[in-house]
């Protein structure tokens, strides 16, 4: 965040993203696109790093990134600007900075949301289908170049989306299992780990080891990972009920 505050001070036209800043998901989004038209002068990994640190906040608010991309609640015009807004930024974080962890995480993070978008009511999800082999390669990517980022959110992702994949069109219960246990085993505390390695174990009839990583969940201080995600861990504790079943 110094970094960025830096690149802020240099910059006093950047009064306007500011304004930005502290409001909902798309005037964050919108305030990365400041960023980027601002800083024509800020080359290699200052400008990376104020860059990434700017997208990456777009996720920290209550309401965050990917709840609130499907939300039933959410206004789907607001939802799809902001996807669109999202996935532009990124594809231009990318396309200068090709080794962004942050990037290649959070494009397909958008990419996916776009496709699910694209896809609704559709009764074979051929987006979905079209954008799965990208998606997964900048998952990858992301694990090859930094694991860590939005909480080993490329294993959790990846375990997510082969749990859901039929075997015939690449689904596969023993990469979901290996991802997703690879997530939680790496940050705990990092709810949405805990729930969908919960969750995991719980559908596919292993009961008392879900009721095991549930439990810890559902006892997880909000404030447990960081401050920033307690909207997401209190959420995360609740979701966590229904597959935790009494001895």
């Amino acid at each position: 965040m110094t970094t960025l505050l830096l690149f802020l001070v240099q910059f006093a036209s950047a009064s306007t993203c500011l304004e930005l800043w502290s409001q909902r998901p798309l005037q964050l989004l919108e305030s990365t696109q400041c960023f980027l038209e601002l800083a024509p002068s800020i080359q290699g990994e200052e400008r990376l790093a104020a860059l990434e640190t700017a997208a990456a906040a777009a996720t920290w608010i209550p309401g965050r990134t990917e709840k609130w991309m499907t939300s039933p609640s959410q206004n789907a015009e607001e939802r799809l600007a902001f996807i669109t807004l999202g996935e532009q930024i990124t594809e231009k974080i990318r396309a200068e900075f090709p080794n962004s962890a942050q990037a290649s995480y959070w494009s397909s993070v958008f990419q996916s949301q776009r496709a699910r978008e694209d896809d609704q009511d559709a009764v074979i999800p051929t987006h979905t289908m079209k954008a799965l082999k990208e998606i997964k390669a900048r998952l990858r990517k992301t694990i090859e170049i930094d694991p860590s980022i939005h909480g080993y959110g490329a294993q959790r992702v990846l375990g997510i989306i082969y749990d859901a994949l039929p075997g015939v069109v690449g689904g596969s219960k023993k990469l979901a299992e290996e991802y997703l246990s690879k997530a939680y085993a790496q940050a705990p505390r990092f709810s949405a780990n805990a729930l969908y390695y919960g969750k995991f174990l719980s559908i596919h009839k292993r009961q008392d080891e879900a009721n095991k990583v549930l439990k810890d969940l559902m006892e997880l201080e909000p404030k447990a990972f960081n401050e920033n995600r307690i909207p997401e861990t209190t959420l995360d504790r609740e979701d966590a009920k229904q597959f935790y079943k009494n001895p």
